[in-house]
């Protein structure tokens, strides 16, 4: 019998929708992972990649920035404007820090350059109505010296306040800014504390007793204080934290001042649901199951 050959057969792939979006949702997780330099990159690998990035920039509302200079801060505003939540590792230019979506700003351990000062007159033209701001562990870079430091310029303090709008803030954490200009921040607070839910000073050992009791004071509504960490926390604090009608959660940890005789009002307080008293070495076990039996959660 002659030999035929055989008929090709002609394997016709068919592409599943789920595994579409599955690609796709995987890319976006990555995505998230990378700064914006690094994805206005990827767009120039191949087409497939730049639009999956742009489908991206289209529906995320949470973006990196490793440096804001003029050029990331015309990209993100051409291309993510559905940002709500911006991270910043560095600042060059504060002029450009003007998003006006933005409502959750984290620029924990960002580094300020100051080799470009705002006077003091300088107003953005844009402020950001940002409900969520943290500025933890924030650094300045002197280009005189080309020196990190840890943040203490008033200066430059006061241009990157004016670029947020505080009538709309609500949380506002500073820790270990221990070197932060102390009348700004009370500033700050005398214009805008009664809407503060949250607050963080966490490691801010230059807060005087006097300096202190006048942010609780100016912060009645708090409901997260974090006083972690401040050597002057001791009873003469503690009085002024009874006056605060909805604390639920309050942090002392490692306050070496804190015993049972500042903390024993506190059990009594008709809110309060969470202490952290841990490294607090004055507190008694006896005190703690007081806590315990009027239903407050003790951290230690």
């Amino acid at each position: 019998m002659p030999w035929k050959p055989k008929k090709k057969v002609w394997m016709i792939r068919r592409t599943n929708i789920y595994d579409i979006l599955y690609v796709r949702d995987l890319s976006f997780e990555i995505f998230a992972l990378l700064h914006l330099e690094n994805q206005l990159k990827l767009t120039c690998v191949c087409k497939k990649t730049k639009n999956l990035i742009e489908t991206y920039w289209k529906n995320t509302k949470f973006m990196k920035i490793n440096i804001l200079s003029h050029h990331t801060h015309k990209q993100l505003l051409i291309k993510c404007d559905k940002i709500t939540y911006l991270t910043i590792n560095r600042i060059v230019n504060i002029d450009v820090l003007n998003f006006s979506n933005i409502k959750i700003l984290n620029l924990t351990g960002t580094i300020i350059e100051d080799k470009w000062l705002p006077s003091i007159e300088y107003i953005p033209f844009i402020q950001m109505s940002v409900e969520i701001l943290i500025l933890d562990k924030l650094k300045e870079q002197s280009m005189i010296q080309n020196k990190v430091r840890e943040f203490s310029s008033t200066n430059l303090l006061r241009s990157l306040f004016e670029c947020i709008s505080f009538n709309t803030l609500t949380t506002l954490s500073l820790a270990y800014c221990y070197k932060f200009p102390l009348a700004i921040i009370i500033g700050t607070l005398i214009v805008n504390g009664n809407q503060y839910k949250f607050f963080n000073v966490y490691g801010c050992h230059q807060f005087s007793v006097i300096f202190l009791s006048a942010v609780i004071d100016n912060v009645p509504n708090v409901i997260d204080l974090n006083l972690g960490r401040i050597p002057n926390v001791g009873i003469e604090i503690l009085e002024k934290v009874i006056n605060l009608k909805k604390l639920e959660k309050l942090g002392l940890h490692h306050c070496q001042k804190v015993n049972d005789y500042a903390l024993e009002k506190l059990v009594e307080h008709s809110t309060l649901k969470i202490l952290d008293i841990r490294e607090c070495p004055k507190v008694t076990e006896n005190l703690k199951n007081q806590f315990r039996r009027s239903n407050i959660t003790i951290i230690d």
